[in-house]
């Protein structure tokens, strides 16, 4: 019984601690799209385009640059026209145990 009290407590450490190097990611992938792909000028319609206009990501594995490579649609306006796009983002964790991202 005990065994399996400690293995069930380190999955689920294992597991929180997934979960938050996934939203690190999630986060830093939707600053570099946004930063990109926002047209707009205030925050809030930053922060909207951010939860809003970013879809479909998926989570590949990286190369010999990328720690993980992120994949996803978003929306880019041109000339007032709007069109779906596919993005890709280069995942890297920096030293402090931060990540930082740039567009593929």
């Amino acid at each position: 019984m005990k065994k399996t009290l400690i293995a069930l407590l380190l999955t689920l450490t294992f597991s929180s601690v997934f979960a938050g190097e996934m939203k690190k990611i999630d986060l830093v992938t939707r600053e570099t799209v946004a930063n990109t792909y926002y047209t707009g000028f205030d925050q809030d319609g930053y922060y909207d385009f951010m939860y809003s206009e970013i879809w479909n990501m998926q989570l590949t594995e990286g190369n010999e640059n990328c720690l993980v490579i992120t994949k996803g649609m978003t929306t880019e306006t041109v000339l007032e026209v709007r069109e779906e796009v596919e993005f890709e983002v280069c995942i890297n964790k920096l030293e402090d145990g931060g990540y930082t991202g740039y567009l593929l």
